[in-house]
């Protein structure tokens, strides 16, 4: 789990990003990224019931992703702010997979140290 520093702590959060961020798309997630005011690296993941009715399903795939990113957080540039919003097309695939698929767009946004 992310620390609570390195999370969104409002709605108005993803609202920000979804306006002002830069988007990056996969066949897995959308990957948004905008740059915050201050040194800060924060993240959030969202997963829609689209994606799966079982709650056990999303949760699974949110904390997945969110290890991904606990274990990135020394190689991401500070003072970015990450959204990764999770397409169908990620159910059934492996950590591996979606470990390289997160980096990948990382390194497409430019984000990595």
């Amino acid at each position: 789990m992310l620390p609570q520093n390195h999370r969104f702590s409002s709605p108005k959060d993803f609202r920000f990003m979804r306006q002002a961020g830069r988007s990056f798309t996969h066949p897995y997630f959308f990957f948004i990224v905008a740059r915050a005011g201050n040194n800060d690296i924060q993240c959030a993941v969202s997963i829609a019931v689209r994606v799966s009715k079982k709650a056990t399903v999303r949760n699974r795939l949110r904390r997945q992703i969110s290890a991904i990113l606990f274990h990135t957080l020394p190689q991401i540039k500070p003072g970015h702010r990450i959204l990764i919003i999770a397409r169908p097309n990620l159910l059934g695939r492996s950590f591996q997979e979606i470990n390289e698929a997160v980096l990948g767009t990382a390194r497409r946004a430019r984000i990595l140290l």
